[in-house]
């Protein structure tokens, strides 16, 4: 099943994301600015999703603001 997410929406609350297991998703920190939504990666980490990238590296939350890879994945560590 594939979801569409808005993820900068107040709506989307705890009881939605432990429903989705893995999020693919393109981190164009461009628009994330253009929207005020630099911290898509802190919201996904706060539903309890870990960030990797290269689908096995995990990025360590520190590591959210810097440059990196375009392709990134958003996994429930109890769900994988």
């Amino acid at each position: 099943m594939h979801w569409v997410l808005n993820v900068r929406s107040k709506g989307m609350g705890q009881e939605v994301a432990d429903k989705i297991h893995h999020v693919h998703f393109e981190k164009a920190d461009l628009f994330l600015k253009a929207h005020n939504c630099e911290d898509l990666l802190q919201r996904f980490h706060g539903f309890g999703f870990d960030i990797y990238r290269d689908q096995q590296t995990l990025v360590h939350p520190s590591n959210y603001n810097q440059p990196m890879p375009y392709d990134l994945d958003a996994k429930r560590p109890d769900k994988v």
